[in-house]
């Protein structure tokens, strides 16, 4: 390192001539490191810290796409508002005929509330609602609707029934017997129902199990065949949260993640020029993040933040970009009461600087697995006190 750069950088060099103490070493590095020979060569370790000065962040807002989630998101906070949508489709676990029919219900299980404050309201009144339309607009589905295509507005709504929320519970809803019938005979123009809070100025969010979770809703058909009374069952085809964040807390000094992907970040540190030997081995990299707890808010939670790289400049900041679970390069979980975040990514930046992958920067995202509102701010590289700001350590290693 030049002396330019050492003005920037700290970098440290301990020479252990002993072969003895490189296993010992190693086997405190956050990664498995290549199968190295053990001769009784010099080795030289230097450690850099990249500060916030060599790094470059940013918030992008996108539209959340919460249709993957395991709970279903109905209410209003500080954070979001949402509903809920849900439709069902296959019948064949009934009678092909529905002139036998008894009753029709819509079984549903809840979660837990999210309270906003101290004025949450217990047994919040939780409402179902069919939904027609007659102006020919495409159905909903999971994989493409939120709240800038969807508007409640747009359909005409009927009552089924309504009923008090409470944690971990299970509600029956009375549905018309004829709703099955029109479900059947017309199924381009089935747009399922709607759960709402039936009083909007209730400042809390409950939760409901999704499909995707065991305990699924669930329409109950009793009937009669031969005399018998029988029970069938009809399953969910999609459901979704539409959800709208409030996003009034993004500003230079935060990143701010939320789950459902509504907001994530992008960071770019400069390790290039740092370390450019190409035979100094990366045997740790750290990279420390510290968390606003202000403007936190994961409702009692492990929040799981995912951490992959970017393949272009095109994906830095772009609102189609979607990052995968099958392809991120690490993740923390976060507790309720954490203050910083340690990502351990040395083969991460070995990548870089060995020129395996070119550096366009990471992302940090939420996966839909935490509850769809909540948020994490982090400081960035920007924040107004460096103490806050993220630094990455690095420890390399060169056999001479």
């Amino acid at each position: 390192m030049d002396k330019s750069k050492s003005f920037y950088h700290t970098a440290k060099s301990i020479f252990v001539f002993s072969f003895l103490f490189l296993p010992l070493l190693l086997s405190t590095c956050d990664e498995k490191m290549p199968t190295l020979p053990l001769e009784e060569a010099p080795v030289s370790f230097k450690q850099y810290k990249i500060e916030s000065e060599f790094m470059s962040d940013t918030t992008q807002v996108v539209t959340p796409q919460i249709g993957s989630s395991g709970r279903l998101l109905i209410g209003k906070n500080e954070d979001a508002t949402a509903f809920a949508l849900l439709r069902f489709e296959t019948f064949s676990t009934i009678p092909d005929t529905f002139e036998n029919l008894i009753d029709v219900r819509l079984r549903l299980i809840s979660a837990t509330e999210l309270p906003y404050d101290s004025n949450s309201v217990a047994g919040t009144e939780l409402v179902v609602e069919t939904l027609k339309d007659s102006s020919g607009i495409t159905e909903w589905t999971e994989d493409s609707t939120d709240f800038t295509n969807f508007n409640l507005n747009d359909y005409t709504r009927k009552e089924c029934g309504r009923f008090a929320y409470s944690n971990y519970d299970t509600f029956y809803v009375p549905l018309d017997t004829a709703l099955l019938t029109y479900w059947e005979g017309n199924p381009y123009e089935n747009y399922g129902l709607v759960i709402r809070q039936a009083d909007d100025a209730v400042r809390s969010v409950q939760t409901i199990y999704s499909s995707e979770a065991s305990s699924y809703p669930l329409i109950i058909v009793r009937y009669v065949e031969d005399g018998d009374t029988l029970t069938g069952y009809v399953y969910p085809a999609d459901d979704i949260s539409v959800v709208k964040f409030a996003q009034t807390n993004l500003d230079l000094g935060r990143l701010t993640v939320s789950a459902g992907i509504a907001s994530r970040a992008f960071l770019k540190f400069s390790v290039e020029d740092t370390i450019s030997d190409p035979n100094e081995v990366i045997a740790s990299a750290k990279l420390h993040i510290k968390i606003d707890a202000t403007l936190t808010q994961n409702y009692g939670e492990n929040f799981y933040l995912y951490l992959s790289l970017l393949d272009s400049t095109q994906d830095w900041n772009d609102p189609d970009f979607t990052p995968s679970t099958s392809s991120y390069a690490t993740y923390v979980s976060i507790g309720p009461s954490d203050t910083s975040i340690v990502f351990l990514i040395g083969s991460t930046v070995q990548k870089y600087t060995s020129q395996y992958h070119d550096n366009f920067g990471v992302v940090l995202w939420s996966s839909t697995s935490n509850s769809g509102v909540s948020t994490l701010s982090l400081y960035s590289a920007k924040a107004s006190n460096p103490d806050f700001r993220p630094y990455l350590e690095i420890l390399t290693m060169k056999e001479y």
